[in-house]
């Protein structure tokens, strides 16, 4: 049976949830080891016997653990592991002599791992069949004591159901924050972090199969003189209408968006004819139809791996860029394979100038500014991952409140009915501190206070249950994973040890005999507890860095156009009678050129560096976005236009004063502003900016042009105004300078 039906939906999640388990696999063993520490403990009350199905089970999980192991049989040794360990639990309950009430959660582990690792009804199913499997066992072995309190059999039923939905709900968002993170915001194709991923599987797979690996390099010729002419919405129109042709042309395979309007495709299994052939049904595609008015086109560079030499992206990329180089010297619009241009002049670039096409750390997204941070969140970002992890759970924590209330009431008639003050007064409390998150400015103290109150309620009710409801210590759990989750390690420490000071305070105030008698009455909970921070924490982790990759661009570290859709969100909603804002669009001069003649690794090299010195000039509140290959947006809060004027002067002086890379490069730059009292209309100040762009460019480039008023021009003594002329007509032709 293919796995694909009963474990993923599609291919996509089945690569989501496999590099998930990867990432999880230290923290999982962690919490495996801790969970051992009251399984050392049970024999004295329970039994060695009971103790063997258990070790084995660990066995078994750390076994399909192994590297070797998850690379071949992935997808079946996690399902098998899972199968394996709740059969073992289940065998572990019916061997134990003990009083089993206080440890049937055992099950609830293997089904959080589950919970990360599956599709949803794959998962649900698993744990009403859990839950049936629990029951069934319990009844079996230990009916009376059961009889004597039945919550203690439902009860932990339904916290192993809760679970399991908190589990899947961050599941849920890591998997939604990481389509946002490989997916360009502009075209919605692939983007260069998902190309890093299929690298690095394509790379292995061709170790074992020694298949030839086809890398096609897709660049649209004079694509310059668009946003030159037209401007950049224009421009991102045409780049739309292009991806699209791409995208239809190549079928099943991914096209990737490597830059501003290069293109990259990768095909396993393809030799140099089938990539000729692909190449060519790319570039009639691009080239079928005007976009837009334009007649478009495409130039296409191609390297094919030899079958014994295995897939290395570096040097592939070299050639297939070489080639490209070579389809745009021969008069653009075709194909060039490597095999073709032996003997042709290499790009004019020293070796050790260039920049590696690898997808490794050039392409490492840059930390986020500390200085946003608070003790408990690192930085923004992690409070916006905070933020954003609340809103997604929070359907899932209605379902997962409403079942723990039915799990908690139904125990009233045994325990009494004053159990239910300290839940209600939790219940609200809580709800407040969680509406709170999504509208205070620091919404991580919200949230601990929340939690706190959580902890403390439980332990209340604890205090007011007696040691008749330990069997319901497991509930000081639930929330352990998806709080975990949603703080950086500093913060997940802190839940950690408020629920350990809150669940053994109130345990042993009201049964320190009984846990004398029964350590594994505290510690199970205990361990439980923790190992799901451990958990969540790994997972929550790996959420927020995807969401920095998603609002970062990997190249030159600033942030890209997702992250301006969010900040523009917050200006555009700010009250009346607020801060003027300015934008500054900034377009590199001739940077295509740099592409053409020097390959793309030198471009990127350049790139990066001039984005640097373009962040040096900016305050540290202020914020540069890149919207394109080599567009950046500069958004400046608080500030006029004559100061925004002499921001971008300065951002243009910075740029040209040395070789970027070795390469003489220089930056036009439009300047607007919404005025101070005025709603922030970021669409109409942006094509004020961007019309003084296109003024810069037509007066002859590195100079700063503040919309409708002055051209600054770069002086041997500073800058001088002059007039402006009136934006290109739209449907003027670039000559071929303007690439």
């Amino acid at each position: 049976m293919d796995a694909r039906g009963l474990l993923y939906r599609d291919g996509a999640e089945r690569e989501r949830l496999l590099d998930m388990g990867t990432r999880l696999a230290p923290a999982q063993l962690r919490a495996l080891a801790l969970l051992l520490i009251p399984a050392a403990a049970a024999p004295a009350v329970y039994g060695w016997l009971m103790l063997l199905p258990l070790v084995v089970a660990a066995l078994f999980f750390a076994l399909t653990n192994l590297p070797v192991i998850r690379e071949r049989w992935g997808d079946w040794a996690a399902f098998a592991a899972w199968v394996a360990a709740q059969v073992l639990v289940m065998a572990s309950l019916a061997l134990a002599d003990g009083p089993i009430v206080y440890i049937l959660c055992l099950p609830i582990f293997p089904m959080l791992l589950a919970a990360t690792g599956f599709r949803r009804g794959t998962v649900v199913a698993g744990a009403l069949l859990t839950m049936a499997a629990l029951a069934a066992v319990t009844l079996a072995t230990a009916h009376d004591q059961i009889a004597d309190i039945p919550p203690a059999l439902w009860v932990p039923a339904l916290l192993l159901l809760v679970i399991t939905l908190s589990a899947m709900a961050v599941r849920d968002a890591d998997m939604v924050t990481r389509d946002d993170a490989v997916v360009d915001e502009l075209t919605g194709l692939l983007n260069r972090v998902a190309l890093q991923s299929r690298v690095a599987e394509i790379t292995h797979q061709v170790r074992a199969t020694h298949e030839r690996v086809a890398l096609v390099v897709i660049d649209l010729d004079h694509f310059k003189r668009v946003n030159d002419t037209l401007g950049h919405s224009a421009g991102d129109g045409v780049l739309v209408a292009a991806a699209q042709r791409l995208a239809d042309a190549a079928g099943d395979l991914p096209v990737y968006r490597f830059g501003g309007e290069e293109f990259v495709v990768l095909s396993a299994g393809t030799d140099e004819c089938a990539a000729r052939e692909l190449g060519e049904r790319l570039r009639a595609a691009v080239a079928a139809a005007p976009i837009g008015g334009l007649d478009l086109t495409a130039s296409f560079g191609i390297a094919v791996s030899a079958p014994d030499d295995g897939f290395e992206y570096r040097d592939a990329f070299a050639r297939a860029d070489a080639a490209l180089y070579a389809a745009k010297s021969g008069g653009r619009d075709r194909v060039c394979v490597a095999g073709d241009i032996t003997g042709a002049p290499e790009p004019d670039v020293p070796a050790a100038d260039r920049l590696p096409a690898t997808p490794d750390d050039a392409w490492a997204v840059r930390a986020p500014d500390a200085r946003d941070g608070s003790w408990l969140v690192r930085d923004a970002v992690s409070r916006a991952h905070l933020v954003d992890i609340v809103g997604r759970t929070r359907s899932f924590n209605l379902v997962t409140s409403a079942l723990t209330t039915v799990a908690i009431i139904s125990m009233v008639p045994w325990v009494g009915w004053q159990l239910l003050i300290p839940v209600v007064i939790t219940g609200v409390i809580v709800d407040l501190a969680t509406r709170a998150v999504v509208t205070v400015p620091r919404p991580e103290w919200a949230f601990l206070g929340g939690f706190v109150a959580m902890k403390l309620g439980a332990a209340v009710a604890v205090l007011v249950a007696g040691p008749e409801a330990f069997f319901a210590l497991p509930i000081f759990a639930i929330a352990m994973y998806g709080f975990g989750a949603s703080l950086p390690g500093r913060g997940t420490a802190v839940l950690v040890l408020v629920n350990a000071l809150a669940m053994t305070a109130a345990t042993l105030a009201v049964g320190a005999d009984e846990i004398a008698a029964n350590p594994v009455i505290l510690l199970f909970p205990l361990a439980l507890g923790t190992a799901m921070a451990i958990v969540g924490s790994a997972m929550g982790a790996r959420v927020a860095e995807l969401r920095v990759a998603a609002i970062s661009d990997g190249l030159t570290g600033t942030l890209n156009r997702v992250a301006l859709e969010a900040r523009l969100a917050e200006l555009t909603h700010r009250p009346a009678g607020r801060e003027a804002v300015a934008v500054i669009v900034a377009d590199l001069d001739h940077f295509k050129a740099v592409n053409d003649a020097a390959g793309h690794e030198a471009g990127d090299r350049v790139l990066a560096e001039v984005a640097y010195r373009m962040r040096g000039q900016l305050r540290a509140f202020d914020a540069i976005y890149r919207i394109g290959g080599e567009e950046f947006v500069i958004l400046l809060p608080g500030t006029g236009v004559e100061l925004a004027a002499a921001v971008a002067e300065r951002v243009r002086v910075a740029v040209q004063q040395a070789p970027a890379a070795g390469v003489d490069v220089t930056v036009s730059l439009g300047v607007a502003g919404s005025p101070a009292g005025a709603p922030f209309d970021y669409d109409a100040t942006f094509g004020m900016a961007d019309a003084g762009l296109l003024a810069a460019k037509r007066e002859g480039r590195n100079r700063v042009v503040v919309a409708g008023t002055t051209v600054l021009e770069p002086s041997s003594g500073g800058t001088r105004a002059t007039p402006t002329r009136t934006p290109p007509d739209p449907g003027t032709v670039a000559t071929p300078n303007d690439r």
